[in-house]
């Protein structure tokens, strides 16, 4: 709860055994069986197939260098495989397979039991290349439980066509298996290693990060789960007031997050992820698949995948127990194709792609709330309630990356009907707009023959009929100019912004009013052609639901050996590419981010896209900088694990570089402790401008690329207030725009355009937490809670904050310290500090390369070799220093869960506390006794990051006229009125006394003094010099002698907070 605010501040100020073909664990204890898919008891498999092995790499990638497969299978082919398994104890066992990517869908049983069926769509839980570049991969998947008693039962395993009738045929041809696990435990893979085991191998100068087998128990050191809730939702669902979300019981709260790729994982892979997840400060999961149904050849636009459906009932049940809301995403075009037979205008050949068009399409939109009603009303099995009254679920967002305004547009690009049904739109809003066709033309004037012929050339008035042009007609440059043009394309954008932001009130609409989801909404995503004159007509027609969301990634240029763009493909050997930090490039960071005033903002896709040496720079630069403009949600793109990753992936999240600086990162940006900024530009738009594409005062970047140059000339006039505003301002503070339409609104702070240093390259934040300079590529954290750096370490010899020093010879990486109790650095009593240089995987090996991409020369790398699991992270050298610090502190290194593997010792210096940094940990702990006032603070307030200032000394929670300092000093409870503190005044023994007993907490610490005096006219008060404190139950007694007709008060001298 809230405090009703401080009192005056106190007075004192100044496993595994081999049997033949079946390998069996020899204790029971361990939980699991284990035994290689190439020794079966009997198969039909073939002897071998292209599929084996070719050389050592891909020998290495295989459990025990082998495995078995079969190929070039027809529809009319089954294969079986059977192998002898020897169970130590009975008991309920879960099956899991390490086979060939989603090859060969199978069926299984033991014995004479029923048969269970795992299909092409079951969920991947890891991912070790294998063949390239194909894309074989190995992959485990869980496969069902069993009840099997002890002794031996036998497992048959059979790939055949006629068993997955709704798998495509090419899928069915090969089937690969590698490995079997049985275990009475969730089993988190590990690539080719049974459990409990780890690879161990690290490259000199680096060391290998292996986190795996976390037992969960309290003794970790490092645990954030406890900034969650118990369960996700249990006091309401989540709201909004203003720009910020409030959890149901009026806390604010912030969401940092990642994207899910594995949701067809069962409900305890799912648990097991959310507890990993939890634990590193994630409060938010993203949900996000298209919801039409999977069937080979679905009768009807209608059908809804009931998959799916399960797979978010899951998702929801599992992540709430752990305190992680979900955020759902139901729609996604880019997965949609439209079937020839279901009657879709225009749609005469199968499998078309309809970008675009379900936004005014009824047929489309029709089929859209059919999934969406199947997915909100159905009851959760797992929780007994639909997702439409689920609090859990925070956000419901209508479609993912797809609008009239992106590049994707291009109505040449329609089926004719759809063209000519939009373009009819069209016409119908211009004849109410001007009464007639023949009237919308000639307020356009006269157009350029050309643009009418190829642009236009659809045009039918007399059927009002008008035509519309591509996205790239919409931009600044496309019609630059030419008057008449830009009459007819502020018409268009009116036009598209009206249908698109129509389409986004309908579904919502659906949602709320129609179906009673409870939930917040939010509408799209997604960027535009040109965002200096259409991002804020996108966003405007997001304002119709209650949140605004992006999507912004770093994505450095990567070509195969021929030079062809890699835009989302596997990265192979022969690959080329270039990396590059934002460090150097600030604009392009994808938290530099241009909100809605009055709205929360959430960003639901972003990543350092693979290959990039200078992920490291991701987290801490995205929490820095998401709190101080209060952007209220971020979710990484896209976790796939229960745990870590072994391999680089795509998207790389859940690697030693990101994930590993999540606990640091998340705790900074969800405690706020980068102070939020004030408004430093509004910009206030009139729709009439945003539709003639007039420019933004300020606008973000629309490009994944970190060496991006903005074309535009920053050239605002403070004087007149015209021209464009720097995009740095966004790393200065809160850049937001508005659509009052009342431009006399506009603000930009002169104060923040001078923290921007273009000369020396550095810009500063409003708030003084914040420097980046981009000269040197280097950004300093420094705050009262958190200080750290971020980029090339190396190139200062020593980086100087508020309390701490930091050295590095590290070229790049971060390194943050941070107080883990909550208090400001120079007080706390556990401090974190967490470093990260760079991660590779082991023997990744690459070389200098000069590469040609679309007509442009590039010096970059050359990938030789991807290396294998686990990741190597080059070696730390760095030196801390705790200011002012003088007295002996405990040193623990932890491991990469968090839990104590060494201890060690620091030096007193002249400086303060120096701490040697361990060369191999992310994770070190520095810890000082604490205090009993910080003892008993802890133990009446468990949530620090909602309870900072009902947790002050001087603060009085409860209301009842004690503040908290007196509270403790007399042992009382700090969240229940107590009324009146002292007890009755009484006779001394000896009848020539009076004396006020009262008790005082037995641990009262030396700077806090508790007196009693006396006054005879409440003006002067004088001290009661005969106290006494009696006994060891803490019972002190006033004694007065002399004045009987006097007032006693108890007054207590105490230190500020710290």
């Amino acid at each position: 709860m809230r405090g009703r605010g401080p009192a005056p501040a106190g007075t004192f100020w100044p496993c595994i055994l081999c049997i033949g073909f079946v390998f069996c664990a020899g204790v029971p204890a361990s939980g699991y069986v284990w035994w290689e898919g190439e020794n079966p008891s009997s198969t039909d498999f073939p002897a071998s197939t292209w599929i084996d092995p070719d050389g050592a790499a891909e020998s290495n990638a295989l459990s025990a260098g082998a495995l078995l497969s079969a190929s070039s299978l027809g529809t009319n082919d089954r294969v079986f495989t059977e192998y002898v398994v020897t169970l130590p104890q009975a008991a309920v066992y879960r099956l899991y397979t390490r086979k060939l990517w989603r090859f060969g869908p199978f069926r299984w049983r033991f014995d004479a039991q029923n048969w269970t069926r795992v299909g092409d769509r079951a969920q991947l839980m890891d991912w070790q290349d294998y063949k390239q570049p194909t894309i074989l991969a190995l992959n485990w998947v869980f496969c069902g439980t069993s009840s099997l008693s002890s002794g031996s039962h036998t497992l048959r395993v059979e790939v055949a066509a006629a068993d997955h009738t709704n798998t495509e045929t090419w899928l069915m041809q090969q089937a690969g298996f590698d490995a079997f696990v049985l275990t009475t435990n969730t089993f988190e893979p590990w690539g080719k290693l049974p459990p409990g085991q780890e690879f161990g191998f690290s490259e000199p100068g680096r060391w290998a990060f292996e986190a795996r087998d976390d037992p969960y128990t309290t003794n970790a050191l490092l645990d954030l789960s406890y900034l969650n809730e118990d369960e996700a939702g249990q006091s309401g669902f989540v709201t909004t007031h203003g720009d910020k979300f409030y959890l149901g019981d009026g806390r604010e709260v912030r969401f940092w997050g990642v994207n899910l790729e594995n949701p067809d994982s069962d409900m305890e892979s799912l648990e097991a992820q959310a507890r990993f997840l939890a634990k590193r400060g994630v409060n938010m999961v993203r949900y996000f698949e298209s919801m039409q149904s999977d069937a080979l050849d679905p009768a009807s636009v209608s059908n809804v995948s009931d998959r799916l459906i399960e797979d978010a009932h899951r998702v929801v049940a599992a992540y709430k127990k752990h305190g992680i809301y979900t955020k759902i995403c139901p729609w996604w075009v880019l997965e949609f194709m439209v079937r020839d037979h279901w009657g879709i205008a225009g749609y005469t050949n199968d499998y078309e792609n309809p970008a675009a068009v379900p936004m005014f399409d009824e047929d489309l939109k029709a089929g859209y709330k059919s999934w969406v009603r199947e997915l909100f009303t159905r009851t959760n099995p797992y929780t007994g309630v639909s997702l439409a009254q689920e609090p859990a679920v925070a956000i419901i967002q209508i479609q993912n990356e797809d609008g009239f305004f992106f590049w994707t547009f291009d109505p040449n690009q329609f089926p004719d009907a759809q063209r000519a049904n939009i373009e009819t739109m069209f016409g119908a809003f211009l004849t109410n707009k001007y009464g007639s066709i023949t009237a919308a033309t000639s307020y356009w004037g006269v157009l350029n023959d050309y643009l009418q012929t190829n642009w236009w050339a659809t045009d039918n008035p007399a059927q009002e009929r008008m035509a519309l042009s591509s996205a790239w007609s919409m931009t600044a440059e496309a019609t630059e100019g030419q008057d008449a043009e830009m009459r007819r394309m502020a018409d268009q954008i009116q036009f598209l912004a009206e249908l698109q932001r129509d389409y986004y009130a309908e579904m919502i609409d659906y949602l709320t009013n129609t179906l009673g989801c409870r939930s917040l909404t939010c509408a799209g995503n997604w960027w535009t052609a040109d965002e200096r004159v259409l991002q804020d007509v996108e966003r405007h027609t997001y304002t119709v639901g209650d949140v605004i969301d992006d999507h912004n990634y770093i994505a450095s240029v990567h070509v195969n050996s021929n030079g062809e763009t890699i835009i989302n493909g596997a990265l192979n050997p022969g690959d080329h590419y270039r990396s590059a930090t934002v460090l150097r490039t600030p604009r392009r960071l994808p938290a530099a981010y241009k909100q809605v005033a009055g709205m929360p903002s959430i960003m639901s896709e972003s990543a350092w896209v693979n290959p990039n040496r200078f992920k490291t720079e991701a987290p801490l630069l995205v929490a820095a900088y998401s709190a101080l403009q209060d952007i209220d949600g971020w979710m990484w793109h896209g976790d796939e694990s229960i745990g870590y990753d072994l391999n680089p992936r795509k998207y790389p999240i859940a690697v030693p570089a990101v994930m590993g600086q999540f606990p640091g990162a998340a705790l900074l940006y969800r405690r706020h402790d980068v102070a939020e900024a004030p408004v430093v530009v509004h910009d206030e738009r009139t729709l009439t401008n945003m539709y003639r594409k007039e420019p933004a005062l300020i606008s973000e970047p629309a490009t994944t690329d970190p060496l991006w140059v903005s074309p535009t000339n920053f050239d605002f006039d403070p004087q007149t207030g015209t021209g464009q505003v720097d995009t740095l301002a966004m790393l200065v503070g809160k850049v937001e725009s508005g659509f009052s339409g009342n431009e006399s609104l506009d603000f930009v702070s002169s104060n923040a355009l001078a923290l921007i240093d273009t000369t020396n390259g550095t810009v500063r934040s409003i708030t003084g937490d914040l420097c980046l300079d981009w000269s040197n590529a280097i950004c300093r954290i420094n705050t009262e809670r958190s200080q750290g750096l971020i980029g090339f370490l190396s190139v200062f010899a020593d980086h100087d904050f508020d309390d701490v020093t930091i050295r590095s010879a590290n070229e790049f990486g971060a390194i943050l310290v941070c107080s883990l109790d909550h208090k400001p650095l120079r007080t706390s009593n556990k401090i974190l500090v967490q470093a990260m240089t760079e991660a590779y995987p082991y023997l990744w090996t690459e070389a200098d390369s000069v590469f040609t991409n679309e007509g442009v020369v590039y010096t970059g790398k050359q990938v030789v070799a991807e290396g294998e699991p686990p990741f190597n992270v080059v070696n730390i050298q760095a030196t801390i220093a705790l200011k002012g610090v003088t007295e002996t502190s405990a040193v623990t290194v932890l491991d990469e869960n968090g839990y104590a593997r060494e201890s060690r010792t620091g030096q007193v210096t002249g400086v303060g506390y120096e701490i040697q940094l361990p060369s191999n940990a992310v994770y070190t702990i520095v810890s000082r006794a604490p205090s009993a006032y910080d003892l008993w603070i802890e133990r009446h307030f468990t949530d620090p990051l909602h309870d900072a200032e009902d947790r002050a000394r001087a603060a009085d929670p409860d209301g009842d006229g004690t503040v908290n300092a007196l509270e403790f000093a007399l042992d009382l409870d700090p969240r229940v009125g107590d009324g009146a503190v002292l007890s009755s005044l009484r006779v001394g023994a000896d009848g020539s006394t009076v004396e006020l007993p009262f008790t005082v907490t037995s641990n009262l610490p030396a700077d806090f003094v508790v007196q009693g005096e006396f006054s005879t006219n409440l003006h002067i008060w004088s001290v009661v010099t005969n106290q006494a404190i009696v006994g060891t139950n803490g019972l002190a007694i006033l004694s007065l002698e002399e004045y009987w007709r006097a007032f006693l008060r108890l007054k207590l001298n105490y230190p500020p907070d710290d």
